[in-house]
């Protein structure tokens, strides 16, 4: 009964400006591997299991580099207008993954994600 009532778990995304690039960091519900291309004007973010985010809360977390998205009728690939050409990095790790956006001219490091640190033992 307390599961029948209990909200599902969703997709989210937040954005943040960091050391000179863009970085949407998704939580994902379920396992599902994350990819992104940027080609011709359009990022095109693809899940391999069909994402419950809507394009518009992607477009809010980064409104600096996107001007308007749509998913695809399958669910599973989100496509963005880029307001400025740039280059794409993905990092995942389990239902954790990042988008990072820089500019073309982008010489910094924009890092994988990393474990976090096992507890230390106390003896």
């Amino acid at each position: 009964m307390l599961a029948a009532s209990a909200p599902a778990w969703a997709d989210s995304v937040t954005g943040s400006i960091q050391n000179g690039y863009g970085r949407l960091a998704f939580d994902l519900s379920g396992p599902s591997q994350i990819g992104a291309t940027a080609t011709d004007g359009v990022l095109a973010i693809s899940f391999s299991a069909k994402t419950n985010l809507d394009p518009a809360s992607i477009v809010a977390a980064m409104p600096r580099a996107l001007a308007s998205g749509h998913a695809d009728p399958d669910g599973k690939t989100l496509r963005f207008v880029l307001s400025t050409p740039v280059k794409v990095h993905v990092s995942q790790m389990g239902t954790r993954a990042v988008v990072d956006l820089a500019a073309r001219d982008f010489t910094g490091v924009m890092p994988d994600l990393t474990a976090p640190p096992k507890p230390v033992a106390k003896p």
